[in-house]
């Protein structure tokens, strides 16, 4: 675990919304929902059972976390599912999108959202 000092420094990408996030890629997601009115918390904290997760973005008008698995290494694919198995564990409304989604990551996260939100 990361004190919060640590933590914060991870956070190298300015945002249009004047947050930093972690990464190009959840920069170019957080400017987005931005320039799309939608409102969002990044990297709230969460405690599921005896687990501290931190999901990359919640939209609290939805009641919706929002995941970007950005990586393809076995550990961290291994994380992400330990992550969805938790979020489905505990009856807690997720959509998530990966690497390979990137090219089109406006497009995905558009069709995701529509879909989480008609199955709520």
């Amino acid at each position: 675990d990361f004190g919060p000092d640590e933590w914060e420094q991870g956070r190298k990408y300015l945002t249009r919304s004047g947050i930093r996030v972690r990464s190009k890629i959840e920069k170019i997601i957080a400017d987005f929902l931005t320039a799309s009115d939608l409102t969002f918390t990044y990297e709230p904290q969460l405690k599921i059972g005896n687990r501290f997760l931190r999901p990359d973005f919640y939209f609290p008008e939805y009641g919706l976390l929002y995941e970007h698995f950005g990586l393809n290494t076995p550990e961290y694919l291994q994380a992400a599912e330990a992550k969805i198995r938790s979020y489905q564990q505990a009856g807690i409304p997720f959509m998530y999108t990966t690497f390979n989604d990137e090219p089109d990551i406006e497009d995905v996260i558009v069709d995701k959202l529509a879909l989480a939100i008609l199955e709520m």
